[in-house]
């Protein structure tokens, strides 16, 4: 697929042209005039702006996802810090890697950020998702070339379930603002990463309604929604690689997965590595969609959001999973595994 499609009108004969951002399949198509120069530079970053990435701060690195990709840097022996608001918790005493205190105003982040060649976000979803239009600003300001937002997750560029589109709008507006500041800032970058529900973090959670302690399952609708999922090892991996590959994963939407599965696909695996047949618990997603915004809307995002993608992965008989043609995996070095040889390993 092409990086950019040009439309052939010329403006004002001046050397402009509207072009589309094409980065990936799952585009988010914004109509921009650009001069010519701007246009190569979104295709073709240059040197400066994309010598060897070494200085990497994590916001919300204390996280489990944050701190996942941490661990992965120090190991492939980046230069690492986290920036989060309390630098006194039990989570920031545990970071592997310093840790910088803000109030996450514009200024203290531009401070933050001046020196770092990358910013990772792992900020969880709910109200930080939009506070990342100021690192964003942050890192324009303080020159930084490369910013990766938190994404991770499911594709919000390619959700087929109502309830889901809505929860998932704040990361759709963040990628639009980003692509809007990267047009606009030839030496900023970004890059992308969806890697579909975490399969090891939900069996451990409970969130794919699989209790591993109780061995019973509770199973919405009919149990045969398939979607895209990964485990966070592998996630923490995939971002390692846009950083060692900043050229080509420059202003890209990058999607990996290590399967596609259903809720009977992940209890028949648990029940053959276990040996025993599972209690099984039935519910209506629609339900449970509805309780998890009415939690949500009523100031419990802990409990609601959970419940909202419950209610959506698992609706019905969809398949939300990534056609394979517009999978990254093969970029981003993230192979797909086998569901019942993982499981066995896991449990």
């Amino acid at each position: 697929m092409a990086m950019l499609r040009s439309v052939t009108a010329e403006l004002n004969g001046g050397g402009y042209s509207s072009v589309a951002d094409e980065t990936s399949p799952h585009h988010t198509s914004i109509l921009v005039v650009y001069t010519k120069r701007q246009q190569h530079n979104l295709t073709n970053p240059t040197s400066d702006t994309m010598s060897k990435i070494r200085n990497v701060v994590v916001a919300g690195g204390t996280g489990y996802i944050g701190t996942a990709i941490v661990d992965a840097l120090l190991e492939a022996k980046f230069n690492v810090s986290i920036v989060t608001r309390d630098a006194s918790s039990p989570s920031s005493q545990k970071a592997k890697a310093p840790v910088v205190q803000s109030d996450y105003t514009l200024a203290s982040l531009t401070d933050i950020f001046t020196g770092q060649d990358t910013v990772i976000s792992t900020v969880s979803v709910g109200p930080a998702i939009m506070a990342q239009k100021t690192m964003i600003e942050a890192a324009v300001k303080a020159g930084v070339p490369r910013f990766i937002p938190s994404e991770y997750g499911s594709s919000s560029q390619n959700i087929r379930i109502d309830d889901f589109k809505k929860l998932m709008a704040p990361k759709v507006q963040i990628i639009d603002h980003l692509r809007k500041v990267a047009y606009e800032n030839p030496a900023f970058t970004w890059s992308c990463l969806a890697s579909g529900a975490l399969l090891d973090n939900g069996l451990k959670s409970g969130t794919w309604g699989i209790s591993l302690s109780d061995r019973a399952a509770t199973i919405f609708d009919s149990g045969k929604a398939r979607f895209d999922s990964t485990v966070l090892p592998k996630v923490a991996s995939a971002v390692i690689s846009i950083l060692k590959n900043p050229d080509i994963t420059a202003n890209r939407y990058l999607v990996v997965r290590n399967f596609v599965v259903s809720q009977n696909e992940i209890l028949a695996a648990v029940e053959d590595a276990t040996g025993t047949k599972w209690t099984r618990t039935y519910l209506d997603s629609n339900v449970t969609k509805k309780k998890g915004w009415e939690l949500l809307q009523s100031g419990n995002p802990v409990a609601g959001i959970p419940k909202i993608i419950q209610g959506s992965l698992f609706y019905g008989d969809t398949d939300v999973a990534t056609p394979a043609d517009q999978l990254d995996n093969r970029l981003l070095g993230v192979a797909e595994l086998e569901l019942q040889e993982y499981i066995k390993r896991l449990i």
